[in-house]
Formats: structure tokens, C-alpha cells, sequence
């Protein structure tokens, strides 16, 4: 248990301690906030208000717009939360790549260590900051609802959330590890970075409803976990 946890430990620090990869695995949640901020959350609100006029009936259009842009800020940030999720835990899982373009893996297995033992320690690595970054995020974004006039969730609501924070992060950083498996380059590592943190807004319907998409595209998202994480 001590080896398992001064690995975990090692890795960790050697993620935190570069802080280029730190701010580039959070690239594409900054990303997320500014097309939200600049103009795809004033599109998707007016989209939400557009629908609820097919309803009919006497509304309250003030009403309406508050309603909406709180649904989409919460639409927003689950989509963060799983970008994170995807984002933090590939860079964190890319010291396992460096430490084979390095040689520092062999040497690692040469130790009196288990090869599992090691492997989970990448693992668990990546989970932590995943549900570090995370939760950060969380705060931060619920704290901006709540100033813009949105409602804070109850404590069973924020502890389902912190549940399933966990989950996708614990997800994707077993899927990445295994991505890492069939890597041996920190270059070519990056460039599968720079590709999942483009499309990864677009995959986990952030960007776009659903139900803007041509059934083709939507029927290949629902075969894809990031979705799912999202709409948890």
C-alpha cells in the first residue's frame, strides 16, 4: 500500500508541477465558457423560449428567459464538469506516455513492484486530480449561477452530483489509461489531446441540442459515454 501511494503521489506531482499541462488539459473547458458566454447561450436560451411559445396560452416572457438561461447555465456546467472529466484525466494519464518516451517505465517495472500496482497508481493519479478540478469547477460555476439570480441545488441534489463526478471521472480515466496502452509518444499523445478537446464539446452535446443534429450524427453520440456522463 505505501509503494501504490508514493506512486500515486509521484505522478500527481509530476502533473501539478508543470503547469503548462495543467492549464492546457483545462483549455477546453475555457473553451466551453467563452463560445457560452459569447453566443451559443444566448441562442440556446432563445431557442428554449421559442418552444415553450408553441405551447400557447398566456406566458410570462420575463419569467420564461430567467427559466431558460438557468437551464442552460445547468446544462452548461454538466457539460463542463464531463469536459473536465475527459480533458484532466487524458492529461494527467499522459505521464505514463512521457515516462515510456523517456525509458522511465522499464525502470519502474525493474522495481520491487507490481506491474498492477503501478498501473493503478496512474489510475488513481488521475482520478484524484480529475475529482480535484472538478469539484473546483463546481464551486466556482454554482457560485456565478446563484450571482446571475439561478438557485442553488439542495444537499441531496449536490451530493448526487458529487457521485457522479466521481463516476465519469473514474470512467474516463480507465479509458484513457487504456488508450495511453497503445501510445509511445508524448507528441503523438498531445496530438490525440488536441483532437479530444476539440471535439469533445460537440460529442457530449454541449455546443448543440440533440435534437439539432442529423439522426446519423446522434445515433453514433448515444454509443459514446461522454453523452451519457453529460446528461447524468
Amino acid at each position: 500500500m505505501k509503494k501504490f501511494i508514493n506512486l500515486t503521489k509521484r505522478n500527481c506531482l509530476v502533473f501539478l508541477r508543470d503547469r503548462a499541462a495543467v492549464f492546457f488539459s483545462l483549455l477546453a473547458m475555457l473553451i466551453v465558457l467563452m463560445l457560452m458566454g459569447v453566443f451559443l447561450g444566448n441562442m440556446n436560451e432563445e431557442n428554449v423560449v421559442n418552444l415553450l411559445k408553441e405551447y400557447g396560452g398566456s406566458r410570462n416572457m420575463k419569467l420564461d428567459q430567467e427559466h431558460a438561461r438557468e437551464l442552460v447555465q445547468y446544462w452548461t456546467l454538466a457539460g463542463i464538469l464531463v469536459v473536465n472529466a475527459v480533458t484532466v484525466t487524458l492529461a494527467v494519464i499522459g505521464n505514463r506516455v512521457t515516462d515510456v518516451s523517456e525509458g522511465k517505465l522499464p525502470a519502474l517495472y525493474s522495481a520491487p513492484v507490481s506491474r498492477n500496482i503501478i498501473a493503478l497508481s496512474y489510475i488513481m493519479s488521475a482520478v484524484l486530480i480529475g475529482i480535484v478540478m472538478c469539484v473546483i469547477t463546481l464551486g466556482v460555476s454554482l457560485g456565478y449561477i446563484v450571482a446571475t439570480g439561478g438557485e442553488l441545488p439542495d444537499a441531496w441534489a449536490l451530493g448526487r452530483i458529487f457521485l457522479l463526478i466521481v463516476l465519469n471521472v473514474c470512467i474516463f480515466s480507465i479509458i484513457m489509461y487504456f488508450c495511453a496502452l497503445f501510445v509511445k509518444s508524448s507528441s503523438a499523445w498531445s496530438g490525440i489531446a488536441t483532437v479530444v478537446g476539440t471535439l469533445v464539446g460537440f460529442v457530449g452535446g454541449i455546443y448543440l441540442p440533440m435534437g439539432n443534429l442529423p439522426d446519423g450524427v446522434a445515433a453514433v453520440l448515444k454509443y459514446i459515454p461522454i453523452l451519457h456522463g453529460t446528461s447524468l
